[in-house]
């Protein structure tokens, strides 16, 4: 029994019944052996535009007392985090860090309350 028109919704565009290449896709290789060019994908050149936006309002906000310059940066950066490499690698530092810093300020709390005098009850 040969699979129907249904069964199309399950492959990927660009792929035939055997998952081989459909001749006229623009997401296609123009020849056989050559990689198969990028589909021009709007959301993600607007994700990426926004991003750099966020970024560069971030930069003058750290300028200007009227924009939060850092809470942009960091927005920009987890914008950018879903399609660009870097972005993803330099938001996972920072997470790193806030994790570890506080982490660090928990183990000085609990030392000072242990080494307090007279915190103990009667």
């Amino acid at each position: 029994m040969a699979a129907g028109p249904s069964a199309d919704y399950r492959r990927p565009p660009g792929a035939g019944s055997r998952g081989e290449s459909v001749a006229g896709d623009p997401g296609a290789a123009s020849a056989p052996g050559e990689p198969a060019r990028r589909r021009f994908r709007p959301w993600r050149v607007l994700r990426i535009a926004s991003g750099f936006l966020l970024l560069a309002l971030g930069v003058i906000g750290l300028f200007l007392p009227i924009l939060q310059g850092v809470l942009m940066i960091l927005a920009g950066l987890a914008v950018l985090g879903k399609d660009l490499p870097w972005s993803r690698a330099i938001t996972d530092r920072l997470a790193g860090f806030v994790k570890r810093r506080a982490e660090d300020r928990a183990a000085r709390k609990r030392e000072r309350e242990e080494a307090a005098p007279g915190s103990e009850a009667p």
